[in-house]
């Protein structure tokens, strides 16, 4: 399935190398090895800076003269019902000169300046196994050279689906049900909306099959409310899915989609099969009666077969 160029992510942040070329995909240095990742769009004298918080791994100065930095980091992704601390690296390559002072085993925050920019320089990542993450969010086949794998960092920028950042859950009534729950503990008055937000709850992978493709939606005070609190932006959802066979207590499940997502889900998948859904559940409607979903993407095959049937190809390249 391909992924789809959503218009917003709820952890929206702003990348140092946003001004990367995309369509540069892949990069090669001075010793002619090709690595999947991006050229930096830097001018000579162009200061380059970390992208994330870590430590400085490895400073060398490869055959052309100029210097590879490495900035190890980690996250964590869910998997296989656990979640997963996964170490890597950030490689800045062909900068001209490395900032004064800097040192092996330094902490570096995300924004501090570690090197001056060529036109030639360019940022891949690389860890000594395949890990989940990079094989399930990086675009492109990796490329194994020495002790590392690398990988193209896509998952770097905030309009990619962060598949794993997503909590998979074995019973989406199950999920839907807890989330009720913790509404209906508080004894709030049945009146308005209730919006919670707890990431580790309510952001979540859940399966299920859809009768029908989704509608034009009918607008809800909560759903703009939910918009502005949550994304920063109104009109953002345009499509829904009523899932009437799910109600909790009188209270009706809606989907809410982004444009396209109906094209997508036409052209992709087959009604009353298995739907792999990647969403965040904000609010109770008790005006409406509704819980509100907003799907951030869809896949057709969970995320543990796409690793999986990749890690197998990719071990065949060694």
């Amino acid at each position: 399935m391909r992924l789809k160029n959503l218009s917003i992510c709820l952890f929206a942040f702003v990348l140092f190398f946003t001004g990367c070329q995309s369509a540069q995909r892949q990069t090669t240095n001075k010793e002619t090895i090709v690595y999947p990742g991006f050229r930096l769009n830097t001018e000579k004298n162009v200061s380059v800076v970390s992208d994330l918080s870590g430590r400085i791994k490895s400073i060398q100065k490869n055959e052309s003269g100029q210097y590879d930095v490495s900035v190890q980091t980690s996250r964590q992704s869910y998997l296989n019902d656990r979640i997963e601390t996964d170490v890597y690296e950030m490689v800045y390559g062909n900068l001209s000169t490395i900032e004064s002072g800097l040192t092996l085993e330094q902490e570096v925050q995300r924004g501090t300046q570690i090197g001056i920019g060529t036109p030639d320089s360019y940022v891949t990542s690389r860890s000594k196994t395949l890990l989940p993450f990079m094989v399930r969010l990086s675009e492109r086949q990796p490329v194994k050279q020495n002790d590392f794998w690398y990988f193209s960092p896509d998952w770097m920028f905030p309009h990619k689906t962060d598949f794993l950042s997503f909590r998979p859950v074995k019973s989406f009534e199950e999920a839907l049900k807890d989330f009720y729950h913790r509404w209906e503990v508080e004894k709030e008055e049945k009146k308005g909306f209730t919006i919670h937000h707890h990431p580790d709850l309510d952001r979540i992978r859940f399966a299920l099959k859809l009768n029908q493709y989704p509608k034009t939606l009918t607008e809800t005070t909560s759903l703009t409310f939910t918009e502005k609190q949550f994304y920063g932006k109104e009109n953002l959802f345009v499509f829904e899915n009523k899932l009437d066979e799910f109600k909790i207590s009188g209270y009706t499940p809606v989907i809410y989609w982004q444009s396209g997502f109906d094209k997508h889900l036409k052209e992709e998948y087959v009604l009353k099969n298995t739907l792999y859904v990647y969403a965040s559940i904000y609010t109770i409607d008790h005006d409406k009666k509704l819980i509100l979903i907003c799907a951030r993407d869809f896949a057709l095959v969970p995320d543990e077969k796409v690793i999986g049937d990749r890690m197998n190809s990719f071990q065949k390249l060694q």
